[in-house]
């Protein structure tokens, strides 16, 4: 769904920048392959870095560098 609209999308990269918890985060890496598959992008890879700094622990403990890594070579095919 956030996917679908620019409006939204660039709201959703707003919450994720301001609002995102760390749980809501460890919950986006689950679905975020399919968000940039679905529109990749590097405001979304932006944002998901600034929540990696922003919360190590979990990045560390979910992996979830990786599924960064995911969301920016999907991002670069697009460029």
């Amino acid at each position: 769904m956030i996917t679908d609209n620019e409006v939204v999308f660039d709201e959703f990269i707003e919450y994720m920048k301001s609002e995102m918890t760390a749980e809501e985060y460890v919950y986006l890496s689950e679905i975020s392959d399919e968000i940039s598959q679905k529109k990749p992008s590097h405001k979304f890879v932006e944002a998901y870095k600034f929540l990696a700094k922003k919360y190590p622990a979990e990045t560390e403990d979910y992996h979830i560098q990786s599924f960064i890594e995911v969301a920016e070579a999907w991002a670069e095919d697009e460029t």
